[in-house]
């Protein structure tokens, strides 16, 4: 009885799911089957889709087998994301992985987040670069950094390692005086380091906005070292140079260090944020954003990549590592920034030294 039960329903259902010829439907009739796009092509309607989260895994898996690609993409992009992800537990690899990758990004990547990290990384091998780097962007960082990192840089061979493995964020020693605030406004924040040690890193600055912590690592040990930010909103300071092109300003800052010498930093690292409404107003790429230090030496922007560790509704937070305090631009492109080099299939030979060569 009950198999007979689900044939009639699958009898009922799934002609209005598959028909492949439009009708013409009466002022009367509920259902619209079908709708025809401006290039002829035949989508499920909304009223199909709901029909489909209705339906029991194996039959909405088997209607979703008779449409095109075109028409699951597009019934997949509408649909419940928690149906999504167990319709695709059901299906064939190489199809999911056809359907997610001309997905809508965002639901993509809801899709991505939800699915189980063997399935996750089934998808990355079979998508091509292009799709990936559009759509991976869309997760959060700690679902990235879950897949292997070997096959992320092998698939996406022209995004900066440092978005695709997981951040240590640097470790004060326990019994290190914290920082102490002396003068803090909107654009300025002084701070009293009572002490660091060598080639330990320490904390120096806690605010203003854009950045929640900035450390430092130094060559030897020093004591009540005075840290001055100033911030510059998205005004560039004078005597500097234009940005290369293709850069979009954020913010500008600089960090200045007492009478610290340059020599004396070993590294240094910051926590920032920058708001999405940036990002979304500039078609900005959530992996091209830079933390550009001017070189006074070279008269030019020398920019390091930064990584995303979080994100919520309005804000991008990214951590950067960079080799010591100037004036510093926050940036970001449309486009991925090219790397600035890459190493493939490296043979130094010979295996062994030889004496005297």
């Amino acid at each position: 009885m009950i198999r007979i039960a689900l044939l009639i329903a699958a009898a009922i259902l799934l002609p209005i799911l598959v028909a492949q010829l439009p009708y013409s439907a009466s002022a009367d009739s509920p259902i619209l089957a079908q709708v025809a796009t401006s290039t002829d092509a035949l989508i499920p309607s909304t009223t199909t889709i709901a029909a489909i989260e209705a339906m029991t895994i194996d039959i909405a898996v088997d209607a979703m087998d008779k449409m095109t690609n075109e028409q699951a993409v597009h019934v997949f992009n509408e649909m419940n994301t928690v149906k999504v992800v167990e319709m695709m537990g059901h299906m064939d690899i190489s199809r999911v992985s056809s359907i997610w990758g001309d997905m809508e990004p965002s639901k993509a990547g809801a899709v991505m987040e939800d699915v189980e990290v063997d399935t996750a990384s089934q998808i990355v091998g079979l998508v091509s670069s292009e799709r990936l780097v559009e759509r991976l962007p869309e997760i959060s960082p700690q679902k990235l950094w879950q897949m292997p990192p070997e096959l992320l840089q092998d698939r996406m061979p022209g995004v900066n390692a440092m978005h695709l493995n997981a951040w240590t964020r640097p470790q004060v020693p326990d019994d290190l005086p914290a920082p102490i605030p002396t003068d803090t406004t909107d654009d300025r924040a002084v701070y009293i380091v009572p002490e660091a040690r060598s080639d330990e890193w320490a904390l120096v600055v806690g605010s203003p906005a854009p950045f929640t912590n900035i450390w430092a690592k130094f060559a030897r040990p020093l004591d009540d070292i005075r840290v001055v930010l100033d911030g510059f909103g998205d005004q560039q300071p004078t005597n500097t140079p234009a940005l290369p092109t293709g850069m979009i300003a954020n913010s500008f800052f600089r960090i200045e260090l007492g009478e610290v010498s340059s020599q004396d930093v070993v590294a240094a690292a910051a926590i920032a944020f920058v708001d999405k409404s940036w990002l979304d107003s500039n078609q900005v790429h959530k992996w091209s954003i830079q933390f550009s230090r001017f070189d006074e030496n070279l008269d030019a922007w020398v920019p390091s990549p930064s990584k995303r560790i979080r994100e919520d509704e309005d804000r991008l937070t990214f951590a950067v590592v960079v080799p010591g305090f100037s004036t510093f631009a926050i940036t970001g492109s449309r486009d991925l920034p090219d790397l600035p080099f890459a190493i493939a299939n490296l043979r130094v030979g010979p295996e062994s030294p030889m004496e005297g060569k």
